[in-house]
């Protein structure tokens, strides 16, 4: 073990994360780097927390996890549409927004829905 990450430090079950924002504090550019290839992780299961709401010209996808849920996958199967992001890292109580672009309705996609993470499979 790294004797300056202390005597709790375990690589399988830590990260680190950054975020770059500019000066009225709107988010740049994030990212997270983990200490050991995915299959190596020892995460506790994430629990996924969806909301998907109707915008003037799009809809908003809420995703929050009360722990860090690592490579989840936002699909909504044959449905026509444009994600703002499909693939993401949802950290512990930090709600990420993806817009969602479609002319289906609001049911078709709340159906279509299907959010998986990495420490799910």
């Amino acid at each position: 073990k790294d004797e300056l990450a202390g005597t709790n430090y375990d690589p399988a079950k830590s990260f680190s994360s950054a975020k770059l924002v500019n000066e009225k504090g709107e988010l740049i550019s994030s990212n997270n780097l983990y200490f050991k290839p995915p299959k190596d992780l020892a995460y506790s299961k994430s629990s996924i927390q969806t909301d998907l709401s109707k915008q003037s010209d799009h809809y908003v996808l809420k995703i929050t996890s009360s722990t860090l849920a690592p490579g989840v996958e936002i699909t909504f199967g044959d449905v026509d549409l444009w994600l703002s992001d499909n693939f993401i890292d949802v950290l512990p109580n930090e709600p990420m927004m993806i817009t969602v672009k479609s002319k289906v309705s609001f049911e078709q996609l709340k159906s279509a829905l299907k959010v998986t993470a990495l420490d799910q499979l």
